[in-house]
């Protein structure tokens, strides 16, 4: 079975990724910050990582850099789930090394479609 890692301050959002993650079969372990996000991480590497780039403290960015840069997750396919639209952002995301880019407001099964492309690429 694959385990996700979601890394997402809003509760709503969290309930959300993990109805879709369910209903995929994934289990997952969950984090609101970066500082939780690492923890997690220590205690096993994910399949796959989704994550709000707009966690508290600004985090978002910094995790992301910091998760590429480590050796045990540099290659961990990672999602971003997140209400940002700046392109700009998004090409910056992809340039460091993003699988895909989820709009949070988009229709849960556009969201169940994309997570579930992502998770048939990972190997368990």
């Amino acid at each position: 079975m694959k385990n996700v890692l979601i890394i997402q301050e809003d509760p709503s959002y969290r309930r959300l990724l993990k109805s879709v993650l369910q209903q995929l079969g994934a289990q997952f372990e969950e984090a609101t910050d970066a500082a939780e996000a690492l923890k997690q991480i220590a205690k096993g590497t994910p399949h796959l990582i989704i994550m709000d780039i707009n966690l508290p403290d600004n985090s978002g960015l910094g995790l992301l850099k910091k998760i590429r840069a480590t050796e045990e997750t540099s290659k961990v396919p990672i999602v971003i789930f997140s209400s940002t639209t700046s392109i700009e952002l998004i090409m910056l995301l992809k340039r460091i090394g993003i699988s895909d880019f989820i709009v949070q407001n988009l229709e849960i099964s556009k969201i169940q479609e994309k997570l579930e492309k992502v998770l048939v690429s990972v190997e368990a």
